[in-house]
């Protein structure tokens, strides 16, 4: 029988053939004790998967899945049906783990129960260095995970990004939290699924991960479909909001995600694409002045909105 652990990192791996070795560099200085590595190749044309295997030669707490191509989340799903950890993180291969980082999150495991631990991310672009987070609701503190959404959403800081969570595995895999396959921004339409199935959260102000930000990434390349998938997530998280049984949530999810489907149709119409905006996910959602004057502003130019917002 295979050893458990205490905490799976899961590294989804597609052409990142430059990165890779910076991403080793940044586990090798890690104190693993109770860890393993997944790597899941998930089917790269370059010797990324190759560079992964000659990595993993006598180090038995790494592990390589190669499997065909099927995008993101479908890689971090099989790291999740993989993992052996308790917990487990996702880490993104072009990016990298602050030292010591290991260290801090299985201190804090150990002495406290939870399904989600967030930790803070280091924003890394070019020179310029920022953190980012889950900063809508108290840190050190114990909470519900609709709780923490709630404030997060009042306090207009919500952040979704998987990088910044540390999920029990069980969690995950009882709760069906996999991510959606074949969208952009998946983590958006997983990150408040998460948070509403969770009983026992907690956030430490501790930037544990280093985000790169790359011109020619997923985030950064102009593709409408990634656009389109945003509004399709509006869609589906807007029902799910309406059926979480919290009046509040529903009324700050929505206005949540009516600024994401602006962002994003704002986005479409700039690009030349003939999209007719749908008032249903943006009409009647705002909370206070400042914002009914932006679905003011939408409504009479979304291209002028999207100039003012990225100002």
């Amino acid at each position: 029988m295979e050893e458990s652990k205490k905490l799976s990192i899961i590294i989804p791996v597609y052409k990142v053939e430059p990165y890779l070795s910076r991403c080793f560099k940044s586990i090798d200085i890690q104190d693993l004790g109770k860890c393993e590595v997944i790597f899941v190749d998930d089917g790269s044309p370059d010797a990324s998967g190759t560079m992964c295997d000659a990595y993993a030669k006598g180090k038995d707490f790494v592990k390589v899945i190669h499997k065909s191509n099927g995008g993101l989340s479908d890689a971090r799903n099989v790291g999740i049906q993989a993992a052996r950890g308790e917990y487990c993180a996702f880490v993104d291969s072009d990016d990298a783990l602050e030292e010591n980082a290991c260290r801090l999150i299985l201190n804090t495991l150990n002495k406290v129960a939870l399904d989600v631990l967030y930790l803070d991310v280091s924003w890394i672009q070019g020179e310029k260095v920022s953190e980012y987070g889950k900063r809508g609701f108290a840190s050190d503190t114990v909470m519900l995970g609709k709780k923490a959404l709630l404030e997060e959403l009042q306090t207009e800081k919500y952040a979704a990004m998987a990088p910044i969570g540390i999920y029990r595995t069980d969690f995950l895999r009882k709760n069906n939290l996999y991510f959606k396959v074949g969208i952009f921004h998946e983590d958006e339409e997983w990150s408040p699924r998460v948070m509403l199935k969770a009983a026992q959260v907690m956030r430490v102000e501790y930037p544990y991960y280093q985000y790169y930000i790359r011109e020619n990434s997923i985030t950064q390349t102009i593709n409408t479909k990634r656009y389109f998938d945003i509004i399709q997530t509006v869609e589906e998280l807007k029902d799910i909001y309406a059926t979480c049984g919290d009046s509040k949530i529903d009324q700050y999810g929505r206005q949540y995600l009516a600024k994401l489907y602006m962002n994003a149709a704002a986005h479409l119409i700039a690009a030349g694409i003939d999209y007719k905006t749908d008032f249903s996910l943006y009409g009647n959602c705002m909370i206070g002045i400042k914002n009914h004057l932006r679905t003011l502003l939408f409504t009479l130019s979304p291209t002028q909105y999207l100039k003012q917002m990225e100002r």
